[in-house]
């Protein structure tokens, strides 16, 4: 219960309500809320596995564009034995053409989407070393930003001085009024434009280096989420590499992947004919277009939200 109750990271509930606690903590609150994320994640976990039909979602036709379903089918045979199989087909809803695509069954989907999941695997001599490069890469963004934000905040404090100034001068009346709300309005905008400047600055100093460590710790893990029998965990991984790009044609699986798995799969198929720091530069800015893409589309659709 010590991560399912807000009293020991300092809170305590009272007639339905949370209250901020003086008794002293047990635990942080950036602990409690990994530990409650885990948790639910848990248990979502456990609702996937019992799906019979787990990869029901991740794939397309390949022939007529329609979502890839399962169904279930029993074998019993005289002796009283019973074989449960799951197969993977079209799901022909489709109103303009008539789908022909044979059914798969799961065990050999299951052997060609593990043998993509190994494609896309990162080499763990690969991985340690970009993991290095990406801490070398955050000291000096972090240290630029440092530098940046000291000179803005400056340019701030000198903008203050003169909105100091110029009330000064509009008080002793030397100065039109329309002048003074003029100058001041220019000083205001451009003094609220220097501190977003340092906001941004503090926020994403290098806002795409934590989202290719993630990547590079789940291309890292790929082997051995190939090697298991959990349905569930493939999906996922498969999602992410193939988004929606997965289709199934003539009993086979095939896909185009995003970057920058694309790029790893690619450097991983002639990694003799390159040296290491060629194929680092190469990973990291496809990871660096791509998350810088994804966190500006972000920043984007947050800030339509507020716009009526």
């Amino acid at each position: 219960a010590i991560f399912t109750n807000p009293i020991y990271y300092g809170h305590f509930r009272h007639a339905g309500e949370i209250y901020e606690g003086k008794h002293e903590t047990i635990i942080s609150k950036e602990l409690f809320d990994k530990a409650n994320a885990v948790l639910r994640g848990k248990s979502q976990r456990l609702n996937i596995q019992t799906d019979p039909r787990p990869l029901c979602g991740l794939l397309k036709c390949g022939s007529c564009g329609m979502s890839i379903t399962g169904e279930i089918k029993i074998k019993r045979q005289k002796n009283g034995n019973t074989h449960r199989y799951v197969y993977y087909h079209c799901s022909k809803k489709s109103k303009t053409q008539k789908c022909l695509e044979p059914c798969i069954q799961e065990k050999e989907l299951d052997c060609q989407l593990s043998a993509m999941l190994v494609k896309h695997a990162m080499p763990k001599e690969w991985a340690i070393k970009l993991f290095t490069i990406l801490d070398t890469e955050e000291n000096k963004a972090n240290q630029s930003a440092g530098e940046a934000v000291l000179e803005l905040r400056e340019k701030s404090c000198d903008f203050s001085r003169n909105l100091a100034r110029l009330t000064d001068v509009y008080v002793a009346q030397d100065i039109e009024r329309s002048d003074y709300l003029e100058r001041r309005r220019s000083l205001m905008s451009d003094k609220k434009s220097v501190e977003e400047k340092i906001a941004r600055l503090l926020r994403t100093p290098s806002a795409w280096i934590e989202p290719t460590r993630e990547w590079i710790k789940d291309a890292l893990i790929l082997d051995e989420i190939a090697k298991t029998n959990d349905l569930p965990s493939k999906k996922i991984s498969l999602q992410k590499i193939f988004g929606s790009n997965l289709t199934l044609k003539n009993r086979e699986a095939v896909g185009n992947g995003l970057n920058p798995w694309a790029e790893l799969r690619s450097a991983r198929q002639n990694p003799a004919k390159k040296s290491f720091s060629l194929i680092a530069e190469y990973l990291l800015n496809e990871a660096r277009t791509h998350f810088s893409k994804n966190l500006s589309s972000n920043l984007i659709s947050r800030a339509e939200r507020f716009v009526v």
